[in-house]
């Protein structure tokens, strides 16, 4: 085997800063959230919140069929003169 000696007392391991990790990086660097695992849990918790509002809101329109009458189109044509 051989033997391999470092100078240094202890190994140094480099860090991934807050600032190069997108949306959770600005969350940590505003103070939102304290580290970069809190911050991906709220980011989480924002995409389900806004994909459920969306599908409330797609779906819970009018269920009644629209009605285009001749003399709405003729309406609609006419106020373009």
């Amino acid at each position: 085997m051989v033997n391999v000696q470092f100078n240094e007392s202890h190994l140094t391991v480099p860090r991934v800063t807050a600032q190069n990790r997108g949306m959770a990086g600005w969350l940590v660097k505003k103070e939102i959230a304290k580290n970069l695992a809190q911050a991906n849990i709220i980011l989480i918790t924002a995409s389900v919140c806004l994909l459920l509002a969306s599908f409330f809101l797609l779906f819970s329109g009018q269920k009644e069929e629209a009605v285009v009458t001749e003399q709405d189109v003729q309406n609609y044509i006419n106020s373009f003169n």
